[in-house]
């Protein structure tokens, strides 16, 4: 379902980026929206949605889930092409760090007037993100973090490995209703995700970083997934 019981209905969502959080994100979000994945460094992750019909979601201990409402798509130009010229609701960046002002500058070309551009990121990027959103820009800016854990080895196919919350913050007052929306929206899609007061996200951005720089090296040295 989408969300459609609030003045910030959210109908369609773009994933800005194709790697494994992205795919994962757009996975579950196809379940309750339009959605589609847009990335122009995968072609052949694109090329298998396509091909296939669909991005396989692997979770352990369940069947495989073949996400047949997930779209593909390589430039915001198609995207919006796709949906008979209309822009996303939402926009969700979830790109590698010297890739965000890239991602948002493509996240704000293809969100309409009004809706909201959420950016995801495992490090301490905040100003940057900021930045990267051009001062009168006619959308809301959602900054946060995600838990949950992915691997996209195989084209055309994303695995949950780990199931965690995803955390953001609406960056001015006027972005709490639509905060609240994006709440719903992921927790409809299987995901679970809060919405934090802004002047405590700087602190979780910091602590996930921390995480990230413990357990990265850790799985790595022990190979584990």
């Amino acid at each position: 379902m989408c969300i459609r019981d609030s003045p910030h209905s959210i109908n369609k969502v773009a994933i800005i980026g194709g790697g494994a959080i992205g795919s994962l994100l757009g996975a579950y979000l196809s379940r309750v929206s339009d959605c589609a994945l847009l990335s122009s460094s995968r072609a052949e992750h694109l090329e298998a949605i396509r091909t296939t019909g669909g991005l396989l979601l692997n979770r352990e201990g369940q069947p495989p889930e073949i996400c047949r409402s997930l779209g593909a798509c390589g430039s915001g130009e198609e995207l919006i092409d796709q949906w008979d010229g209309a822009k996303a609701d939402l926009s969700v960046v979830s790109v590698k760090s010297g890739w965000v002002r890239v991602a948002m500058e493509r996240a704000s070309r293809v969100t309409k007037d009004g809706g909201a551009i959420l950016c995801l990121q495992n490090g301490h990027h905040m100003e940057t993100i900021r930045e990267a959103h051009v001062k009168g820009d006619a959308h809301e800016l959602l900054v946060g973090i995600t838990y949950n854990g992915a691997t996209s080895t195989t084209p055309g196919a994303v695995s949950h490995n780990g199931t965690g919350v995803t955390q953001f913050s609406a960056m001015s007052p006027t972005g709490a209703g639509m905060a609240e929306s994006v709440v719903r929206l992921l927790s409809s899609s299987g995901l679970t995700a809060e919405s934090i007061p802004s002047n405590e996200m700087e602190k979780i951005i910091w602590q996930k970083l921390a995480v990230n720089s413990v357990v990265g090296p850790l799985t790595a040295l022990a190979r584990c997934k």
